[in-house]
């Protein structure tokens, strides 16, 4: 996500062309409520929308903080695992803009090793720090 590169992001995600895996996503509740979008289904399309809308925003001098934190991997046997792990994400944004510039939460990724051998996300699930607006905000609010 700093490199801002949108076809390096979209590679991170499940490519049917290398596994017969589907890629969902599933927002926080308080995305769900603020946003259509959610309801009709998020996949790749849209997760490539936002993305691109995300580095037209951000000036290209300026990196966008991703980290994480209490990250865990869990085995599902075989080639796949869940992931998850706590985010804070911050977007050097203009702060007149009425969009947030920070997002917490909490994330799960389910993964799978794919024909190439890579590790992709098929499964995405957000969940909503106490604090600040979800990922699945920021997505909403650039989609």
């Amino acid at each position: 996500m700093s490199d801002k590169n949108v076809q390096n992001y979209i590679s991170c995600f499940v490519d049917s062309v290398f596994t017969n895996q589907e890629f969902s996503f599933s927002a926080s509740s308080e995305a769900i409520s603020l946003y259509q979008i959610f309801l009709q289904g998020w996949g790749l399309t849209e997760e490539k929308r936002y993305f691109s809308s995300v580095v037209n925003k951000v000036p290209d001098d300026f990196p966008v903080s991703l980290t994480f934190s209490n990250e865990n991997y869990s085995s599902l046997g075989g080639d796949s695992l869940i992931y998850t792990a706590t985010y804070n994400i911050n977007l050097p944004i203009d702060t007149g803009d009425p969009i947030p510039s920070n997002y917490a939460g909490s994330l799960q990724f389910n993964m799978l090793r794919d024909s190439r051998s890579e590790w992709v996300i098929y499964f995405w699930k957000d969940t909503k720090s106490e604090t600040l607006p979800s990922w699945s905000e920021l997505k909403g609010s650039f989609y």
